[in-house]
């Protein structure tokens, strides 16, 4: 009998202050139910923690990242997914019709492969031409961008570029898993 008392003593006790702390929060959403910007002190008031998770890599570049936020007196709140409209990639980028690269792409085309490593060399013969001093200086020559017709070629194929070796003048292409995000 008496620890039944204290086990509904203390559900009690936590209901009381489950219900202080709904009031406190009640109280400051009143506060603020009116306002044109958000301060930093309002921020204090209502946010205890964010919590910023891991970011995940999904595919061709895009990346999920999960953020928490812990309000004072309530914790977290379970909001429901947002969805974002978010504009599908192009299956196919834009390369001139007289690029240089268009040979490469055909050579990725016929490859099956899900990893391949090429290295400038083989690029070079695959052109039947060198290629430019940047894309032996700069790893940003082989990585996406609309105006770079090298990774346009790379990405039409069905391949992202993984690693830029400029010492071993190499390449690591990958295709990309499509995964559902959550």
């Amino acid at each position: 009998m008496e620890q039944s008392t204290i086990a509904l003593q203390t559900e009690i006790d936590t209901l009381d202050e489950q219900t202080l702390k709904a009031d406190k929060f009640l109280e400051l959403t009143k506060r603020y139910s009116d306002f044109t910007e958000i301060t930093t002190p309002m921020l204090h008031e209502f946010i205890e923690r964010v919590i910023v998770h891991e970011r995940v890599k999904m595919f061709r570049g895009k990346k999920h990242q999960r953020i928490d936020v812990c309000f004072n007196f309530i914790g977290m709140v379970g909001l429901p997914a947002v969805e974002y409209m978010v504009e599908p990639e192009p299956l196919e980028r834009h390369v001139a019709s007289n690029s240089k690269f268009l040979p490469l792409e055909e050579y990725l085309k016929k490859q099956d492969e899900p990893t391949l490593m090429i290295t400038y060399a083989e690029i070079e013969e695959i052109l039947g031409k060198p290629l430019c001093k940047s894309a032996y200086k700069y790893p940003a020559y082989w990585y996406p961008a609309y105006n770079r017709p090298a990774n346009n070629v790379i990405y039409n194929a069905g391949y992202d570029v993984e690693k830029v070796d400029l010492k071993g003048q190499m390449l690591v292409l990958v295709k990309p898993e499509i995964v559902n995000a959550k």
